[in-house]
This record gives C-alpha cells, structure tokens and sequence, in this order.
C-alpha cells in the first residue's frame, strides 16, 4: 500500500497497471476529443502555459517533418535554424505526445494545433502566458 496525498493506493506495479488506464495508449489520437481527455489528465495545472506550448511546438514539428510544408503562421511556430540547417527535425523525444503524434494523422495534428493555439490566445488574454 502507498499513502499519496492522503490516500490509499495499491502497491506500485499495480498502481502502474492503474494509470495506463487513464490515458490514452501509444496508438495516437483518432481526433481532437481524444487529445482533450489526455491533455487535462496529463498536463501539470499549475503551468498551464508551459504545457500547452510545449504540446504545440511537437505538434508543429511533426506537421512540418511530414509535410515539408509550413504551419499556420498564427501558431507563431518557426523550425530552429540550426536543425533546419543541418536538415534535423525539431520534434522532442522527451515531450509527453511524442510517440502519440507519430501515430496521429496530420488532419487530425493540424485540428489539434489549431485548438492549442486558440487555447493559448485564451491564456494569454487571461495574464497566464510568460
């Protein structure tokens, strides 16, 4: 048994077994209402700002990888000059939704950045931005 913030909860390999069911599987998001649920569970809610930008930039990055194409420029996103130089992509192995946006369709992405970035448009108009 483990005591986390006042409760009870099973040994730690069954807790394991526990917080898999919470979020999506590594299969990737079939749509925008699958990364909703994900976002809110996994995002930490005290730098809603962070997590969203950090979302959006490795959305960002896997559309350009696979498209060699741009973003809308209101997602204020631009590849890093040094990997676009050295023709390295910008996607971030460590990010949360690396290996479920390898698995997402780029419609599906493209849906995604844009409701991030309207969501940030919302954080910053609440002073929640840095």
């Amino acid at each position: 048994m483990l005591l986390l913030w006042g409760l009870v909860l099973p040994a730690p390999k069954q807790l394991l077994l526990l917080n898999t069911k919470t979020t999506t599987t590594m299969k990737g998001f079939e749509n925008v209402a699958e990364f909703k649920r994900e976002f809110r569970l996994a995002s930490d809610k005290g730098d809603m700002w962070g997590e969203s930008t950090a979302a959006h930039f490795e959305c960002a990055a896997h559309i350009v990888l696979r498209e060699q194409s741009p973003v809308p420029k209101n997602w204020g996103y631009k590849q890093g000059c040094y990997n676009q130089f050295k023709g390295r992509d910008d996607r971030d192995t460590d990010n949360h939704y690396h290996t479920l946006f390898d698995n997402t369709s780029t419609k599906v992405l493209i849906e995604i950045g844009n409701l991030l970035s309207r969501y940030e448009d919302y954080l910053e108009y609440k002073g929640l931005s840095y």
